[in-house]
């Protein structure tokens, strides 16, 4: 049996073509030598001369004639083959899991930009919580995921893109607003609204007060940080979410204090599962928002 590879062939087509060694290396990107292995490799797998090396330019022998019409339609053949599975790479669905303060505050600017540059990419967006997002991964929902870094687990792999802080929201008048230095028990005495559990923020803000032994009171539970804002700007309670919901606009309604000094600033970027490959068009969705991200 005769056993011929694509590299060997393509090189055997080109050489054909242009009858010149070193133009089809050129042609190739090859070296010379490499396109010179090649042919001497099929010559030496079929048993007879492909070219006839004594004229210049080389010329296919009578054999390496019959052989060119076959492997000029082969090649030409992969060829098309692999610009359609390239194109079919190119416009594959993109699924990202990702939290509604992220899609919402941090990846608008960086969606619309890719879209411009890849009209037929397919690109869906779901919004969980983070610990959902983890398990749409797990399950092969999404193909990556942008939230906080809420585990370490060995089977997720996490890219770091920008830090995720926590601020205290209050309304305009309401006395937390006038305190010079907010502690977490100044917090605890005031009615809460926070997101719901399954959410990394909420984890964080009760993971706190459990840790100082405060009790505290959760009177309304919400999806996201735009519709607490809402309640907390009419005095409905104080809440603590990620510095990236506020926008400049928000301050108008709102006290927005810091939290560096009682909460830790944690990380927030790109997590996949590992082992399993991004699609060319997941690869470009990533390089595209990483200097939007950069900039949070």
């Amino acid at each position: 049996m005769i056993f011929m590879e694509i590299r060997e062939l393509r090189s055997f087509v080109t050489v054909s073509q242009l009858r010149s060694m070193s133009k089809a290396a050129e042609k190739l990107m090859l070296g010379q030598p490499t396109v010179s292995g090649h042919i001497k490799k099929l010559e030496d797998e079929l048993g007879f001369n492909l070219f006839d090396r004594i004229k210049r330019p080389i010329r296919l022998t009578a054999p390496g004639d019959k052989l060119f019409e076959i492997a000029e339609r082969l090649v030409n053949d992969l060829e098309l083959l692999n610009e359609d599975i390239n194109k079919i790479e190119e416009e594959a669905p993109i699924t990202v899991a990702t939290t509604h303060e992220i899609i919402s505050h941090v990846l608008f600017e960086a969606i619309a930009h890719f879209k411009s540059d890849n009209p037929n990419a397919h690109l869906r967006i779901r919004t969980r919580s983070s610990t959902d997002v983890l398990k749409m991964l797990q399950e092969n929902e999404a193909d990556l995921g942008i939230v906080p870094q809420i585990t370490r687990e060995p089977e997720f792999q996490f890219e770091a893109m920008f830090p995720y802080r926590f601020v205290l929201i209050t309304s305009k008048h309401h006395p937390l607003s006038k305190t010079p230095v907010i502690t977490a028990n100044d917090i605890a005495e005031w009615p809460l609204v926070l997101m719901g559990s399954q959410t990394f923020s909420r984890r964080i803000v009760e993971g706190e007060f459990r840790r100082k032994g405060l009790s505290y009171d959760i009177i309304l539970e919400l999806d996201n940080m735009d519709s607490i804002k809402s309640y907390v700007s009419q005095d409905i309670g104080i809440s603590i979410g990620p510095s990236i919901a506020i926008e400049n606009s928000d301050k108008d309604a709102l006290n927005v204090i810091p939290l560096d000094t009682l909460l830790p600033v944690e990380q927030a970027g790109l997590v996949t599962l590992r082992g399993r490959g991004l699609t060319t068009s997941a690869r470009k969705f990533v390089d595209t928002i990483r200097p939007y991200m950069a900039k949070v």
